[in-house]
């Protein structure tokens, strides 16, 4: 928070904001996540204004538009709800502009918008790469920084500059960082679990399932109520059984 103290009513909406952010993404439930919005929301109707709060709540519309796109497949809605994210992380970092993680989110944010208009989104997808980088500059230990990267890598076609051997090195270090942080009882905040997530979904996509499979195993014993790495752990083994079967020599089951 930058050393700025922030009104106790305040604090106690994003504590629980982000509290209704972890277990959103570990039932993957937008019912959690429209309530943490609604949180923040009621929070800055007082007579403040803070970029945390602005922050947060643009991290919750990110949430909120992966839901949207991915599990309701309603991508102008998507599009509707990207755009007021990008506007809490801009206006955060107006409050704040050495916050990295306004910073590392707003680039995240503009490589989704990339993504959702294709070449004509071109010139939001060059911003975020500056974003990123003064996200770097200002903190380069931020493990939020390499796993929003890492996401807008590994989403990004190749024609656009993405790149899956990128994407797994940037979210290999931020599960690193974000391991290191809780060895040290440090503040880790969102983002633990979905690094681990992300991580194998990378290292599924480049077709390495030995390494899915134990990113995943490891992740699970961690973070045993995150539905995505169960149902991801389920089928990566369930792709692994068959492929093993369909080689010679395999076992039938």
């Amino acid at each position: 928070m930058a050393g700025k103290t922030l009104p106790y009513d305040c604090r106690d909406a994003i504590r629980c904001a982000e509290e209704l952010l972890s277990v959103g993404e570990q039932r993957w439930n937008d019912a959690y996540f429209l309530e943490a919005a609604l949180l923040i929301t009621d929070a800055m109707k007082a007579p403040h204004e803070c970029h945390v709060c602005h922050y947060t709540l643009a991290l919750v519309h990110t949430r909120l538009v992966s839901y949207t796109l991915h599990a309701l497949k309603k991508k102008n809605e998507a599009r509707n709800v990207l755009e007021r994210a990008l506007q809490h992380a801009e206006r955060a970092i107006r409050l704040n502009e050495e916050d990295a993680n306004s910073h590392a989110l707003l680039g995240y944010a503009l490589a989704v918008r990339s993504g959702l208009l294709g070449w004509r989104g071109m010139g939001s997808g060059a911003r975020s790469k500056f974003e990123f980088e003064r996200a770097r500059r200002l903190d380069a230990e931020n493990p939020r920084l390499y796993l929003f990267r890492g996401i807008a890598l590994y989403s990004t076609p190749a024609i656009f500059g993405g790149s899956l051997e990128r994407a797994r090195r940037d979210l290999q270090q931020a599960v690193s960082l974000f391991e290191e942080r809780k060895s040290k009882g440090k503040e880790i905040g969102w983002g633990h679990e979905e690094a681990w997530h992300w991580l194998a979904r990378c290292y599924a996509k480049m077709g390495d399932q030995r390494k899915a499979l134990h990113v995943l195993r490891e992740g699970s014993k961690r973070f045993p109520d995150h539905s995505r790495l169960r149902q991801s752990l389920f089928s990566v083994e369930e792709a692994w059984r068959n492929n093993r079967q369909r080689q010679p020599g395999g076992i039938g089951v």
